[in-house]
């Protein structure tokens, strides 16, 4: 239905962490957000590391992996999300630049193109978040909006429609929401449009 906005692998360690890149994971127990398993573990695995073997992984929600992390039972926090992320307001700690892992991770083995093609390296800006002084580079990945085949047209062009509408009002809760665009919300790479999405961004002026 559309690709509302991109969402970027966060590593978060606390602030006088020895962990400076991915590769110093090793070893180390990780949280990593639930929904962000496969990005991350192709991450790692671009960093020469084994997620089933390297590290002690635990999945868990924003809100116990922050905890987690404040208490000092884990030692990072990989999370998948837009900017700024609203698990992350305050920062508890500091994010890792992963500008290595970034910009190797496409075409290596760890991802071969077939299966990462959505990739690419993205960069959080400075002041994104508080404490956050300095832009970093990570790996982005475009957040879709999807339905399935059978929806109606109709269905789909009007709740397409209304996303579009209520975006500022979802975004008082959910900031990367202030991103999405009509322009660019129909480019879903190989996912195709659906014919009431595309039937709706017609009807804005759209060339589709």
């Amino acid at each position: 239905m559309a690709r509302l906005y991109d969402s970027y692998l966060h590593l978060l360690v606390p602030s006088d962490s020895p962990i400076h890149r991915l590769a110093d994971l090793a070893g180390r127990h990780v949280a990593v957000g639930a929904g962000a398993e496969l990005v991350a573990d192709r991450a790692l695995a671009a960093a020469g590391i084994d997620a089933a073997s390297d590290i002690t992984r635990a999945v868990m929600t924003p809100g116990e992996a922050v905890a987690a992390l404040r208490a000092g039972h884990v030692d990072a926090f990989l999370l998948l999300d837009g900017v700024p992320s609203p698990d992350l307001a305050t920062l508890p700690g500091r994010l890792v630049d992963l500008a290595d892992v970034a910009n190797t991770l496409l075409g290596s083995s760890a991802c071969p193109t077939s299966a990462c093609a959505v990739y690419r390296a993205g960069t959080v800006p400075a002041a994104s978040y508080r404490g956050l002084a300095v832009a970093i580079t990570t790996v982005a990945v475009p957040t879709l909006l999807l339905t399935t085949t059978q929806a109606s047209p109709e269905t789909v062009g009007q709740f397409t429609r209304l996303v579009f509408d209520s975006a500022p009002r979802i975004a008082a809760t959910v900031p990367a929401v202030r991103q999405i665009d009509r322009h660019t919300a129909i480019f879903t790479a190989v996912v195709p449009l659906h014919e009431g999405a595309k039937a709706y961004y017609r009807a804005t002026k759209l060339a589709i």
